[in-house]
């Protein structure tokens, strides 16, 4: 399976992606965890709880998302999620979750950093009839509370993501950036100053 517009591009994942998805998914942990966990805790998290599960990439179930060559702008998929409604820790019903979400990584305002923008999400929530819907609200009402809680965590995550600095290293630091695309990676290009 392929599905592509002028932006981006959705394929099954391919053995040969694996180096690069351990290397993506081990930089993410270790960036994006690191002010809420030690260094041992993340490292003993890598390859257990976070990290790529290969039977799904050999099982062709796994999707990649490409950027397209001319500007980068790609779409973040966010596939079968769950959400599992609790009454007093009893699960009183259960929504399956899928979304999509456009994706932008533009410089900065202020030119010394990228920022990521996300677009409104296409979310997509069935109720599931494997827990019986016992919350006294009717399926519509739940489906519309999953959307509008994950709209509004896509809101706050985007405001994070407004002005990702890069960083300088021995006082040189790049500056002017653009950002575009070549044979599906995102290219941050700029001069060093």
């Amino acid at each position: 399976m392929t599905h592509s517009d002028a932006n981006w591009q959705i394929r099954i994942a391919r053995v040969e992606d694996i180096p690069a998805l351990h290397a993506l998914i081990e930089a993410s942990v270790r960036g994006l965890q690191a002010g809420d966990y030690t260094p041992a805790q993340i490292e003993g998290a890598l390859g257990t709880v976070l990290g790529l599960d290969t039977q799904l990439i050999r099982d062709r179930t796994y999707f990649v998302i490409e950027a397209a060559d001319a500007d980068g702008k790609m779409i973040l998929v966010l596939p079968d999620m769950t959400a599992t409604f609790t009454s007093a820790g009893t699960p009183v019903a259960k929504a399956a979750i899928n979304a999509t979400v456009d994706l932008q990584i533009q410089p900065s305002s202020n030119g010394l950093g990228v920022a990521i923008q996300l677009g409104t999400p296409n979310i997509n929530v069935d109720v599931l009839d494997d827990i019986a819907n016992e919350t006294k609200f009717t399926n519509d009402d739940l489906s519309t509370a999953v959307q509008l809680t994950l709209s509004s965590q896509i809101a706050s995550i985007t405001a994070l993501l407004g002005g990702i600095p890069l960083p300088a290293i021995e006082g040189i630091q790049m500056k002017d950036l653009s950002v575009t695309g070549d044979n599906g990676y995102v290219m941050v290009k700029g001069s060093l100053q």
